[in-house]
């Protein structure tokens, strides 16, 4: 950030430049943190929107689902490598998948995350 505003000088800056300096740099910044980041204008050029996204796979997700303590569920393969066999069912048949707060250390058990768990519930 020090470098940023030195970059800056004592003179001064329009305001859309200085809106345009501070976007990138935040772009830098989440970038460099393993979030995918990306601006855009609006259609009549008067907004600019940032988008995020994380990779599903990534390390970044299973960091920010555990430090929130968010909810996923258990995979098939868990179920069948404990005493279950298999997800229990409900009365019409449907499997009933039980769910917990997102562990790193037992990332292998739950099923991987979907293009909902990226954006958030």
């Amino acid at each position: 950030l020090e470098e940023l505003l030195r970059s800056f000088g004592s003179g001064s800056m329009a305001r859309v430049q200085y809106q345009a300096a501070m976007r990138s740099h935040l772009c830098q910044l989440l970038r460099s943190q393993g979030i995918r980041a990306e601006t855009f204008q609006s259609i009549d050029e008067d907004e600019v929107f940032m988008k995020l996204s994380l990779k599903r796979d990534g390390k970044v997700i299973q960091q920010m689902a555990e430090r929130f303590a968010y909810s996923m569920p258990f995979s098939n393969e868990a179920y069948a490598s404990s005493e279950l066999g298999a997800p229990p069912r409900n009365d019409a048949g449907t499997a009933v998948v039980a769910s917990r707060s997102y562990k790193i250390d037992i990332a292998d058990r739950f099923c991987g995350f979907r293009n909902v768990d990226e954006i958030g519930r």
